[in-house]
């Protein structure tokens, strides 16, 4: 009988108890091998049903397509504020500002003022906690616990006792203090600042040279140098360049003494904005007689350094060389239409010519009558005033003269001639001869 007989007969059941037992050697014999081959076939079925369970979980699995997103663009935004006109680095441990202006603003409208800044708050510091040091021979192994820390010794030993007798202690071994070198502390820089209100800055030491910036309190900025008379102070810097400070108008910190004295070159002729003019002929009020005077120089105008005005006039009468002085006249002077006094002495022309300067000296001429206005120091009319000069007090306008017979009574042509603080030519000479 083949295996698959046996297995699909499965193993005999016993008789029932109601039957007889059978006695045959032969069937007895059968009936153990076919309980081993049904065994045999339930184990061949299960192996086949696991290999195939096993191939199935050793195949990998297929992974689950994961969809792809779109990245959304991003963008950066373009800043809307335009760059600073003026750009101030205030003062830092000890060290000046620097003042930064574009080259295409006016200088004239610039007010320098210092922007303001924070103070940044420190961080808390930690303190570390102190950290157990073993005594020499006393640290422990790893996996150990600390060692109790030994009994102390007597102070001596005892005859008999076996505890050593201590070592007396040596006297600690003395080292000897450096030698300290004496450095000398730097010479403080010496710098300026602003109380209050605005202070002109420009390129040279005086009102004649151009203005470049107004400079606005509270900004220190280190002196470079100083001018012999120790009226003006050069500063740095602003775009780069240094530049000049009335010492009246600034308070100085620190000595400046030290700082080098410079002869600054001349200040830069002005750009002529106006052409001085005169009327050659005037349409006088209708009168039986003409002017007793005609006019016969100039004007002639000559640059000075003087911050007021100064008009030399000479009245003669007859043709030069043989000219003569014509005594006891007045020249009237009047500014934008209104009287302008003398502030010098004023006196009607002389009968004697005298000269504006000495032999050999330039823009010299022969006068008898002089005319001079002296603006205000603009301190007394305002002490907080630190902008305005005399040269802005002498005005920018239109002045007019013309001989008088010291009653008020016009006796020549008028003469008219401008004037302006940037303008150097604050003296003028004219005269007229008596033809009547």
């Amino acid at each position: 009988m083949s295996i698959r007989s046996f297995a699909k007969a499965g193993p005999r059941q016993p008789a029932p108890s109601n039957q007889p037992v059978t006695r045959d050697p032969q069937v007895r014999a059968a009936r153990p091998h076919a309980r081993w081959a049904g065994a045999l076939a339930a184990l061949l079925m299960a192996g086949i049903t696991l290999g195939c369970n096993v191939s199935s979980l050793l195949q990998p699995a297929t992974p689950t397509p994961v969809p792809t997103r779109m990245l959304a663009p991003t963008f950066t935004p373009t800043p809307q504020t335009l760059p600073p006109l003026i750009v101030v680095t205030p003062a830092q441990n000890g060290t000046p500002g620097v003042i930064i202006i574009q080259s295409d603003v006016d200088p004239g409208k610039i007010v320098i003022s210092i922007p303001p800044t924070t103070t940044p708050t420190p961080l808390p510091t930690s303190t570390p906690a102190p950290i157990d040091t073993p005594l020499p021979g006393n640290t422990p192994a790893p996996g150990e616990s600390s060692p109790p820390s030994p009994l102390p010794l007597p102070a001596t030993g005892t005859p008999g006792s076996l505890l050593p007798t201590p070592t007396p202690e040596l006297p600690p071994t003395v080292t000897p203090l450096p030698t300290l070198t004496f450095t000398p502390a730097p010479t403080p820089t010496p710098f300026i600042y602003v109380e209050s209100g605005f202070v002109a800055l420009r390129t040279g030491p005086g009102p004649e040279y151009p203005l470049v910036a107004q400079l606005g309190p509270n900004i220190p900025i280190a002196i470079v140098s100083r001018n012999p008379q120790g009226t003006w102070y050069e500063i740095c810097c602003v775009n780069g360049f240094s530049v000049w400070v009335s010492a009246s108008n600034v308070r100085v910190i620190n000595d400046p003494a030290g700082a080098p004295l410079v002869v600054a070159n001349p200040a830069p002729l002005p750009t002529p904005t106006f052409t001085p003019t005169w009327t050659p002929t005037v349409t006088p009020t209708p009168t039986s007689t003409p002017y007793a005077f005609e006019r016969a120089i100039g004007p002639q105008f000559f640059p000075t350094d003087n911050q007021f005005l100064t008009v030399w006039v000479k009245l003669f009468i007859g043709q030069p060389p043989l000219e003569q002085p014509a005594a006891g006249y007045c020249v009237s002077v009047k500014y934008e239409g209104f009287d302008r006094p003398n502030t010098n002495v004023d006196k009607p022309s002389g009968d004697a010519f005298e000269w504006s300067a000495p032999p050999g000296a330039g823009n010299r001429v022969q006068y008898n009558y002089k005319y001079e206005y002296l603006p205000p120091d603009p301190k007394t009319l305002d002490p907080n005033n630190t902008t305005d000069t005399r040269l802005t007090l002498l005005g920018t306008g239109t002045w007019t003269l013309f001989v008088t017979d010291c009653a008020g009574r016009q006796l020549s042509d008028a003469v008219t001639f401008t004037t302006a603080p940037s303008n150097p030519n604050r003296e003028v000479y004219t005269g007229w001869i008596r033809v009547r």
